[in-house]
């Protein structure tokens, strides 16, 4: 597996480009690398394009990337709006995507980049509710 991080839109959206087999022990590497890359540069959308990759662990193990490895980080992770791009016939992240939903991140899985780029680019529903009060 290889990657790489680079700024789209007028620098205003992370991409992820992620190459190769991937497993959550691996990802959790990266994590950091974009958390890292997402505060020097002020940026809060990000775009994990993994049209070239397949994912390749156990419901557990991505469990437990998302619930334990996760909270290890920062809470600039939860103002992330994140789209994960994967090729038409891919379902290998279809879990990864409804764990990292289910724990609370703006986080949403797409077939077509089009919509992804759209999708994070929009106000993210959890900052108009904070700007109301």
């Amino acid at each position: 597996m290889s990657y790489s991080l680079s700024l789209a839109e007028n620098d205003s959206i992370i991409v992820l480009k992620i190459i190769g087999t991937s497993y959550a022990s691996r990802s959790f590497e990266y994590t950091k690398e974009v958390l890292d890359y997402a505060t020097k540069h002020s940026v809060t959308k990000l775009l994990i394009d993994c049209t070239e990759s397949k994912y390749l662990d156990n419901y557990f193990n991505i469990s437990n990337y998302v619930i334990n490895n996760m909270k290890k980080l920062p809470d600039y992770c939860f103002q992330m709006r994140i789209a994960l791009l994967v090729s038409q016939d891919d379902h290998s992240r279809d879990f990864l995507a409804s764990a990292f939903i289910s724990s609370g991140y703006e986080y949403k899985l797409f077939h077509d980049r089009d919509q992804a780029i759209k999708y994070i680019k929009e106000k993210s529903e959890l900052a108009e509710i904070e700007t109301r009060y």
